[in-house]
């Protein structure tokens, strides 16, 4: 194993493996208020604690003995062993393989990989420029990549034949050598490439090192992406596309975006975006971002706007909460405006990408919210089983004061809910005056959108327990009684009609019918200037998602306004993410509904 390599073996066991973690196996610690803990020294009798640890800098030290070091040093002392038991103490414990063919082996192994590699990689540039890989560079233009980007990422192209490059690897390698590399594959009918017809995308090392290769496919061969298989030099779950590029930039912004494929990272670093890595071909897991907390506090978790990325987001989030100590955290963005960050780039441009991430929500939030949005809580055992499940996450956390500040927060969280739930709560059996939504502040137009909302309700009582129109309402937090009122509403015929969907029609009529008396200025106003503007053949749920987003149209630019008058007076980031946030999502509703402007809302 040579230098470099064993540099990364020991840096992978320090991010995977957390020195307090390790220490109070068999010492009681207990947590200071700078964030390091506190303990008797394992290495001289005490009676007064004076044996401290820092994850943060990964170091002990006894203000008793003076015993200092880091993990390794800790377990040869404790465990009274050699550097190398240390070390295969350590690697088990994080799950992590040494290889054990003696240090010699090791590092010709891996100069002879690395060399294999470099010539392979070489090799793919000049068939991307060459006629075969025309379809190839047409493609990788087609994405909008500069000659730039594509030459200092190394890009490529793998013909169809294997037999040039196994005679170029013959020059230099034994054929043995060549396919335990396992560059080109032995198969029934003779030695082939696996990445034959696809545009290659060389992977690195942290130190630059050409140590795999990832392909796209130019045809309907599956999988679509392909990653080279592991080998002594490569191991997908610790190692980040594009990392070696983007280090300095990330140590540079103090930030660093996990976006989810090869292209996302190639579409950013195009326009100017370099901060940004990706997973290659397995999951986005915990040993991914203790590496990244060794450069960073706050990684910012980027994935695709569908639901596999949204789950990806949720799945991440549950696995790092027992990995969580001071000052390390993720964050998440919610993409809008397209799929991916490839496609919003391209689409939108660096702009409106980079207002997105600056609205986004903390690991806390993101758990809460996704809980909320997947649950029933209209009943009290509703309540009480999303309270059970928000303890269960904060009890996955190690960190004593982690978990109780999470307990506090996840607490607070569901009692502003019932509070919601409670301010907005309508009695549908005793109500004096059917029309509870306040329409007078409003302007016509926004009025007729209420109407519209309400008369769709009416026309598809079902539509009332389709989550997906209830949770439109809260897409974006806009400070609105008449908002307010209305997911009120939504919510309350849900629950007090119990599945009844004639008594929550019947309610409906009764406010429409009162709205109709005692406005037919608004009413005149609707038959004469505002055109139906629906499909005939259109989805009842549909019609009702789109009259919502009218709504939400009208009801954003005063909050826009009043929050750009906020900014200038507060001048903080806060207030800068929400009103960027709120110009995102118009600009994405205005899209939508192909409205260029507010002012042809009055004809909407």
């Amino acid at each position: 194993m040579n230098a470099v390599k064993m540099s990364d073996i020991v840096d992978k066991i320090k991010d995977a493996l957390h020195l307090s973690g390790y220490v109070s196996r068999k010492v009681r610690l207990s947590k200071k208020k700078n964030g390091a803990f506190l303990g008797l020294c394992p290495f001289h009798g005490e009676k007064t604690p004076s044996f401290h640890v820092n994850d943060e800098k990964g170091v002990y030290y006894c203000f008793g003995c003076q015993a200092h070091g880091d993990i390794f040093e800790y377990v040869m002392r404790s465990e009274n062993v050699s550097f190398k038991d240390a070390l295969e103490l350590l690697a088990d414990a994080a799950g992590i393989k040494i290889p054990k063919n003696g240090d010699d082996k090791a590092q010709e192994v891996y100069k002879q990989f690395t060399s294999i590699y470099e010539i392979v990689a070489n090799y793919y540039r000049r068939k991307l420029t060459s006629v075969e890989g025309k379809n190839a560079l047409k493609y990788l233009k087609g994405r909008n990549l500069s000659p730039a980007t594509i030459e200092e990422y190394g890009l490529g192209y793998a013909p169809n034949s294997a037999n040039e490059l196994l005679s170029i690897l013959r020059e230099q390698f034994s054929e043995e050598d060549i396919m335990s590399s396992k560059i080109l594959i032995e198969g029934t009918y003779g030695i082939y490439n696996q990445f034959r017809n696809r545009v290659i995308f060389p992977i690195f090392s942290r130190q630059g090192a050409v140590i795999a290769f990832g392909g796209r496919s130019l045809d309907d061969t599956m999988p679509k992406y392909l990653n080279s298989p592991e080998t002594p030099i490569f191991a997908k779950s610790q190692v980040l596309y594009g990392l070696n590029f983007a280090k300095q930039h990330i140590t540079k912004e103090r930030k660093v975006l996990i976006v989810e494929g090869y292209m996302d990272v190639l579409a950013l670093a195009n326009v100017g975006i370099l901060n940004a890595v990706a997973p290659l071909g397995t999951a986005l897991g915990a040993a991914h971002i203790n590496m990244l907390w060794r450069i960073v506090d706050c990684p910012t978790i980027c994935l695709d706007n569908d639901e596999a990325g949204q789950r990806a987001m949720v799945r991440i989030a549950e696995e790092i909460l027992p990995h969580l100590r001071e000052n390390k955290t993720l964050e998440f963005v919610l993409l809008s405006g397209g799929k991916d960050p490839d496609e919003i780039v391209t689409k939108r441009g660096q702009g409106y990408f980079q207002s997105i991430c600056a609205t986004a929500v903390p690991l806390s939030q993101l758990i809460f919210d996704h809980e909320v949005r997947t649950s029933s809580f209209t009943t009290p055992e509703g309540y009480a089983s999303l309270k059970k499940r928000l303890n269960k996450y904060s009890d996955s956390i190690v960190d004593r004061d982690i978990k109780n500040a999470y307990r506090r927060f996840f607490s607070n969280k569901h009692y502003e809910l019932s509070l919601f739930k409670k301010n907005i709560k309508y009695d549908l059996k005793e109500r004096r005056g059917v029309g509870i939504i306040n329409l007078t502040k409003l302007s016509f137009a926004e009025q007729v959108s209420v109407m519209r909302v309400l008369e769709e309700l009416k026309n598809a009582p079902e539509l009332l327990y389709d989550d997906a129109i209830y949770n439109l309402l809260y897409t974006v937090s806009i400070e609105s009684d008449c908002l307010d009122s209305l997911r009120g509403l939504i919510l309350d015929l849900k629950v007090a009609g119990n599945n009844n969907q004639e008594v929550a029609q019947i309610t409906i009529s009764k406010m429409l019918q009162k709205y109709y008396e005692e406005n037919s200025e608004v009413v005149l106003y609707r038959n004469s200037h505002c055109a139906e503007y629906v499909e005939p053949n259109m989805e009842s749920a549909d019609r009702i998602k789109r009259e919502i987003k009218v709504l939400l149209l009208h009801l954003l630019r005063p909050e826009i306004n009043r929050i750009s008058e906020l900014l200038i007076a507060k001048c903080d980031n806060e207030t800068y993410k929400y009103l960027n946030k709120l110009k995102c999502y118009e600009m994405e509703l205005q899209k939508e509904l192909g409205i260029h402007t507010i002012h042809e809302l009055i004809t909407v």
